[in-house]
């Protein structure tokens, strides 16, 4: 099946500019890869330049069931995750914590974890949770 990843509208004009083929909200792939992979470094080309996808921002993260937000076991498998210095995962995504909860709910929840804390209730835009909770990895046949 290899890497999916569906694009918001407002971003798929800017994309397709770089080379990007929609089927709909899918980013089409080649050889099963986004057409983003550097496959020589293994990173996204996107990153850092402020034209990657929402959706690959917040990809680290998945609500469950019990509408728990987690970090996907799968990207403790990435390059990144292995380079030193070690950060925590909600350091190591930050910039997705920030897209999901804005910067005031980010801080807020930042600072409770590097206090140590557990558990927290946290409050994220609709817009956002709608868009990460339509597809569940559990849903899909």
């Amino acid at each position: 099946m290899g890497t999916i990843v569906r694009v918001e509208d407002d971003q798929q004009p800017a994309l397709a500019a770089r080379g990007a083929v929609f089927i709909g909200a899918i980013m089409q792939t080649v050889n099963r890869r986004c057409v983003f992979h550097d496959g020589k470094t293994g990173f996204c080309q996107l990153h850092g330049t402020g034209a990657k996808p929402r959706n690959c921002i917040q990809s680290p993260f998945m609500v469950t069931r019990r509408n728990t937000l987690i970090v996907r076991n799968r990207y403790k498998k990435l390059i990144c995750f292995k380079a030193a210095p070690a950060l925590p995962a909600y350091r190591a995504f930050e910039s997705g914590l920030r897209l999901l909860f804005g910067d005031t709910e980010a801080d807020r929840i930042i600072a409770h974890l590097d206090g140590g804390g557990g558990d927290l209730y946290a409050q994220m835009p609709d817009d956002r949770y709608q868009f990460l909770t339509e597809v569940r990895p559990w849903a899909q046949t």
